[in-house]
């Protein structure tokens, strides 16, 4: 049978998927088909999300299982959901792209880890694994023709804000000494991951003998298999991913709830609010990104966490907001936008920005976060209004001092806030003086 022959195992139940072919070589990654086939992100994964801790045991694990044991075959590296065509997606489809739901993060690792050991033997000064060390290239991205007029094309692309980043740096020649150069600051939070992670990587290939990074790269490409589960478009794909996700790189309930909200969206606007999403994590960071989800879930709630944050979230935000454009739209950008403000105290605007900014910058060293719900919900609601936003502030700013100056408790300060936020949506007067937003009896005593 030819190596890149699938093998047919059972159906896939419930619609799933039609098959579970398994191409034996880790080659079939870059090459499913007659033709080297590269594949490309869908709407969901977290590429470069992976932290340096997640990346030192591909080098150690091959120590342990070398390729030269008799018999040996490594079982599976990963179960890798993605859409694709019936067993010849790059040939008889007409479709040369694969959109990989879920298994990019390891994609990428091996990526990284080919391009290492690639840079590592292309500085030996035996000419055989000098060319060893250039034919690793084709399993990197496939050279264009000239003759032909045809372009580089690459086996694996990241989501469009890191493409360019990765190609240029990583799955290109001779890119290694110009990536460790790069001033990190400058990078995304991603690129600096991928950054940094190409540096453990490096470091430890360092310590191995040329020969034995030889064998790692022949172990990945003729010893670890893929099994691919295709869909025929992308809904029984995130159904797969969330039944079948429980290995890698823990999932946030922000990724979990961008499969089940995106999922929702029509086919052909999925990019659209893919790319949307991935922009606005982009620009908030990915940690306040994930909290963000937690003080929307207050938002809706007005009411201490019982559960989790996902299943809350579920309950009181995605029962309320059924259309998930709207939710993404109208609801997680704009609050997304006033919590970059208020995390940042990057308030701009033509009048009371210095103001402004001074009395977010006392909130933020608040020793809780309770109060962040009502400031984004006033933010977002009133973003042009400077005098509004600076009164509301000047009194929130007061009262969480005094809440955490009497050491108030949790409970009590969500009770609080609750109130506070059923009056900005009431739009009643938050300044009268029995307003939730203005000091009782008691605490100006």
């Amino acid at each position: 049978m030819d190596a890149l022959t699938p093998v047919r195992l059972a159906p896939c139940r419930r619609g799933l998927g039609q098959c579970l072919p398994m191409y034996p070589p880790f080659r079939a990654a870059w090459q499913m088909g007659t033709r080297p086939c590269p594949n490309r992100p869908a709407i969901h994964p977290r590429p470069g999300q992976v932290s340096w801790l997640h990346v030192p045991g591909l080098v150690p694990t091959f120590r342990l299982q070398p390729p030269d044991v008799p018999g040996h075959r490594v079982r599976v590296l990963r179960c890798s959901r993605a859409r694709l065509p019936p067993p010849s997606p790059c040939g008889d489809s007409g479709k040369p792209d694969a959109d990989v739901v879920d298994g990019q993060q390891r994609l990428t690792r091996l990526t990284i880890l080919l391009s290492a050991i690639r840079d590592r033997l292309g500085s030996e000064a035996d000419k055989a694994l000098v060319d060893f060390a250039k034919g690793l290239t084709d399993y990197l991205y496939e050279k264009g023709n000239p003759v032909e007029e045809t372009e580089d094309r690459f086996r694996l692309t990241l989501r469009k804000q890191d493409a360019d980043f990765f190609r240029d740096h990583i799955q290109k020649e001779g890119q290694f000494d110009k990536l460790r150069a790069m001033n990190a600051a400058k990078l995304s939070d991603s690129q600096k991951n991928i950054r940094h992670n190409t540096g453990v990587l490096a470091d430890r290939l360092k310590k191995l003998a040329p020969d034995t990074c030889k064998r790692l790269a022949q172990f990945i490409v003729r010893q670890c298999f893929l099994v691919v589960v295709w869909t025929p478009d992308f809904a029984p794909a995130y159904r797969t991913f969330m039944v079948l996700n429980n290995r890698g790189l823990d999932l946030a309930h922000s990724d979990i709830l961008k499969s089940e909200i995106i999922g929702k969206i029509p086919a052909a606007e999925q990019e659209k609010y893919g790319n949307l999403w991935e922009e606005t994590e982009e620009s908030l960071r990915r940690g306040p990104f994930i909290d963000l989800f937690s003080h929307t879930r207050m938002i809706y709630c007005k009411a201490k966490l019982k559960g989790t944050v996902l299943d809350e979230f579920r309950e009181y935000v995605m029962m309320q907001v059924t259309d998930p454009k709207k939710l993404v739209d109208g609801v997680l950008v704009p609050l997304a936008e006033a919590y970059s403000d208020i995390k940042e105290a990057n308030y701009e605007s033509a009048s009371g920005a210095d103001e402004i900014n001074r009395l977010l910058k006392w909130l933020n060293r608040i020793d809780n976060s309770d109060w962040v719900p009502p400031a984004i919900l006033f933010m977002a609601k009133n973003s042009g209004d400077s005098n509004a936003i600076n009164q509301f502030f000047t009194d929130l700013e007061r009262l969480a001092a005094i809440q955490m100056l009497l050491r108030a408790g949790i409970k009590e300060r969500i009770e609080r806030y609750g109130r506070v936020i059923t009056s900005i949506e009431k739009s009643e007067d938050l300044y009268k003086a029995d307003a939730p937003l203005q000091l009782t009896v008691d605490e100006k005593a």
